[in-house]
């Protein structure tokens, strides 16, 4: 015989949503579409604005030739809208771009207008690679770019490895200071096995050990050479 079990579980009612539940609901979809369509049109807003601050024009304070590389710099960037032309990001550009600068100050002028102030490179030697380019070297030892062909700049030579640069143009300065007539006529520098060797306009040479004695021996070396009999003629 087959037995019939009453089976202890209720059925499910359908759970009926209250009128407030269903407000709520209401309520709660019309903040997210308030919140969506505002930050739609704020972002819509700053877009327009960031375009409306864009630049437009600039003034440089520099020579006509450092003008003309500052301008082409500025003209190949992607955008000059509001936050691609912040001082900062521009100033890292134009550090970038154009190696005759040593640095540059920059100012906005609201609501479409820069002002622009550099400061140069003072190069104070040219050095030769391998391949016998000359390059212009600043006060730091940095060989920031070749000489334009056509370009008369009336500096020693360095005849050296890259390396050496910084260590020659320490030896350059302070030749520079303290026998300003020396430095004048200096010529070329080289970097030889023992050391470095000095050419000067006239013929003399003076050669000096790596290291700090060279600096200290540039001065004692110029006094010496004033004296008589070494001032009256050519020398080695």
């Amino acid at each position: 015989m087959m037995s019939l079990v009453r089976s202890n579980k209720r059925r499910e009612q359908p759970v009926l949503k209250s009128p407030s539940s269903l407000r709520l609901g209401r309520h709660i979809w019309v903040v997210v579409l308030g919140l969506l369509l505002f930050t739609m049109l704020s972002v819509a807003g700053l877009r327009a604005l960031n375009q409306s601050l864009a630049v437009e024009s600039w003034e440089i304070d520099a020579s006509p030739l450092v003008q003309t590389h500052v301008n082409h710099a500025l003209e190949q960037m992607e955008s000059l809208d509001f936050l691609n032309s912040r001082p900062s990001l521009l100033r890292q550009k134009l550090l970038k771009e154009v190696p005759d600068l040593a640095d540059v100050y920059i100012q906005r002028q609201l609501p479409n207008a820069l002002s622009i102030h550099v400061v140069l490179r003072q190069a104070v030697a040219l050095w030769q690679n391998d391949a016998g380019v000359l390059y212009l070297v600043d006060d730091k030892g940095e060989a920031y770019r070749p000489r334009v062909q056509g370009e008369s700049i009336d500096l020693p030579v360095l005849r050296m490895p890259q390396k050496k640069l910084h260590a020659a143009i320490i030896l350059l300065l302070a030749l520079k200071k303290k026998s300003p007539e020396w430095f004048a006529n200096s010529s070329e520098i080289l970097a030889e096995d023992a050391g470095w060797r000095l050419n000067f306009s006239k013929g003399q040479q003076w050669l000096l050990p790596f290291g700090e004695k060279a600096v200290h021996n540039t001065a004692l070396l110029s006094r010496i050479v004033q004296n008589v009999p070494w001032n009256t003629k050519v020398w080695r």
